[in-house]
């Protein structure tokens, strides 16, 4: 685990140091999918505690395009709330299905880390882009 956090923080320590300008491009959790990337990399404000006490409102997140089958149950990922993709939400995956209602595919069911464990989730499909936390 310090591995992974080194890495991360030599990540945004390099990806800030070239370009400072970029924290204003970052939205939230809930934001416009038409975010600018920086190297694939999106940078992301945290507008509400749903998270808590991963990260917190006012926390910025770094996330990335990833394939829907390399997600795994306890991944955070974000991931757009409707087929528009005008706004997108992050949080943690707790269950994956690939049979929903008779169809097959690909389905997370996640929820905020500050929900008690009986919050029901919507599925969300993996058609949507899924984008991963990196570090926060």
């Amino acid at each position: 685990m310090k591995t992974y956090k080194r890495v991360c923080l030599l990540a945004l320590a390099f990806l800030l140091a070239i370009t400072p300008p970029v924290l204003m491009l970052g939205t939230s959790v809930v934001l416009s999918t038409h975010t600018k990337t920086l190297f694939g990399y999106r940078f992301l404000n945290v507008l509400t505690d749903s998270m808590r006490p991963t990260f917190n409102k006012g926390d910025m997140i770094i996330v990335r395009l990833c394939a829907p089958e390399n997600v795994h149950v306890g991944d955070i990922i974000t991931f757009a709330m409707d087929e528009e993709k005008a706004v997108t939400l992050s949080h943690r995956v707790v269950d994956i299905l690939t049979e929903l209602d008779g169809e097959q595919g690909l389905w997370f069911l996640t929820r905020g880390d500050a929900y008690s464990n009986d919050f029901n989730s919507t599925p969300i499909a993996a058609t949507y882009p899924i984008q991963a936390q990196l570090c926060t």
